[in-house]
Order: structure tokens, then sequence, then C-alpha cells
């Protein structure tokens, strides 16, 4: 099934499944403005604009490190992979007000990336409770089926977290 990936101010139109994994370990190794590698993605059904998207991704691989402050240090940074993959990630599904739960995933906060016009935004620890790995997994049942992903446990958004809405 295809899908639609929203993200800071671009869209765009992916194949299926294993082309979604692929999209979100390429953007992973890109640098935000803001100099980290932390990002917000929203993945709906084709033609959907993201405020229609169910799947709402805050990913950061590399939880707690500073920003980088130049070239160079881009340039040195270790490139992201399927099998290298770490970091910390908040899955959402937006129609229910739910979130991906992993008991065993300690939570942290993380830092991403909504609008590279903007400070990073701080997703907080109580909705950071799976590994990326398992965020791409997530987002590539989704486009498998079109349906909220099965195989993790999904809760309640925690009442009043100023971070429920899909914005």
């Amino acid at each position: 099934m295809s899908v639609r990936v929203s993200w800071d101010i671009s869209t765009e139109d992916i194949e299926g499944p294993d082309e979604l994994s692929e999209f979100i370990i390429e953007t992973l190794n890109l640098v935000n403005p803001q100099g980290t590698r932390g990002i917000s993605l929203w993945v709906g059904p084709p033609g959907a604009v993201r405020e229609d998207m169910p799947l709402r991704l805050d990913l950061d691989p590399e939880p707690g490190s500073p920003p980088v402050a130049s070239i160079e240090m881009i340039v040195e940074l270790p490139a992201i992979t399927h099998a290298t993959v770490t970091g910390a990630a908040s899955v959402r599904w937006i129609p229910n007000g739910l979130v991906a739960d992993d008991p065993a995933f300690p939570r942290r906060d993380i830092a991403v990336m909504e609008d590279s016009g903007q400070a990073l935004t701080t997703i907080p620890a109580d909705l950071v409770r799976v590994s990326i790995p398992t965020a791409i997994r997530l987002a590539a049942a989704y486009a498998r089926t079109g349906e909220r992903p099965e195989g993790i446990a999904w809760q309640a958004l925690p009442s009043g977290d100023a971070n429920q809405a899909s914005r």
C-alpha cells in the first residue's frame, strides 16, 4: 500500500513498507538546521494532509547528544543503517489518542525537529516508549495495512499532555 509522509514543510508519497523503512533511515542520516538528526514524521494514506494522518513518529537517534556545530562535525557523524540504528522514539496513533508502549524500553526525553524554522521540540519521556527499530517496524506495518499497527501494546496518552495533538 502507498502512504504519504509529512515532515517540516515537505510531503512525499512512498510506495510501500520497505520503501518507507528505507525513507526513515535516509531521513535519520540528515542533519536538520538545529544541528541534530531528531525528526517528527506523520504517516497517512495517499493524498492525506498532515491533520488527517493517523500515525506520528518522533525519532531521536542520538538522545541527549549536543547539536553539531560545524560541517566537519557533520562529516564525522556515523552513518545510520538498519543494522546500526539506535535511539528512542514516540509512536502515536492520533485517531484514538494512543501511544505505542514497550514497558521494557527505558523512557527519556528526546528532541526532534517539527519545524525547521523553530527550536527543537522536546518530546517528554512519558511519550517516548519504544526504540527506533520498533518505530520503523510499526510504520512499515501501517504501510502494509493502512490500520493501526499490531504487535505492540497501545496505551492512552497521558491526560493533559501538551503533546497529544498531532500538530
